[in-house]
């Protein structure tokens, strides 16, 4: 269709990005598409396994804030004397990108966790996970510790990990739905402790957030 040809539209002058009538009401325009980046913070609580530090309230504000405020506010959660402790929480991740996402490129995890120790102990302290799940697709990555490496006060470390084949699942869902998908994170501390006479440790998370790098519609 030739649109200079019909009556009552005007044409921008370059390149033609929308389409507006006589009075300056856009009929169409061209979809923008810019390089951007947003952070996805815990935003509400799913299923909690940890306890928390601070003052009471919904867990997931213990560990959202943009910097980490270390002994403040976290998650923690005690190895038992068992041979071997699994604690899980998952909390649902929340951002705001500078426009409708089109399409993911990047993810970065960035978290900073501690492990505290008291007193004594032989425990192994195996790891922390950090589990992403969009739908039935998920990915994690561990950041591991021993005890050797462990105070009796608390030792954070500012750690990061790159997501890369979860982000398949969220592009075919911003493909057919044109927003994005829910997305939540688990963190799970485990620790095998060989000697139950010994005393446990204390670990946690005290921040986490994820980098978003994507296209969007501006």
């Amino acid at each position: 269709m030739n649109f200079a040809t019909l009556q009552g539209l005007t044409i921008p002058e370059g390149a033609v990005t929308q389409i507006a009538d006589a009075s300056g009401r856009v009929l169409w325009s061209a979809e923008k598409v810019v390089v951007g980046n947003w952070y996805m913070r815990p935003s509400a609580d799913i299923a909690v396994g940890h306890s928390y530090g601070g003052n009471a309230g919904n867990t997931y504000l213990k560990i959202n804030e943009e910097v980490s405020d270390n002994e403040a506010s976290y998650i923690q959660a005690m190895a038992t004397s068992n041979p071997e402790t699994t604690i899980s929480s998952e909390f649902e991740l929340a951002g705001t990108a500078p426009g409708r996402v089109k399409r993911i490129t990047k993810i970065i995890l960035s978290t900073s966790r501690y492990a505290q120790k008291g007193g004594e102990t032989s425990n192994l302290f195996q790891g922390q996970t950090y589990t992403l799940n969009v739908g039935e697709n998920q990915e994690s990555h561990t950041f591991t510790s021993c005890v050797g490496a462990v105070s009796d006060d608390f030792t954070w470390v500012l750690e990061t990990a790159e997501y890369s084949t979860i982000i398949d699942a969220i592009n075919n869902y911003v493909a057919s739905n044109k927003e994005m998908p829910l997305v939540t994170l688990t963190i799970t501390d485990k620790w095998v402790n060989p000697d139950e006479s010994k005393t446990s440790i204390t670990a946690g998370c005290s921040t986490v957030y994820l980098e978003m790098t994507g296209e969007c519609v501006v």
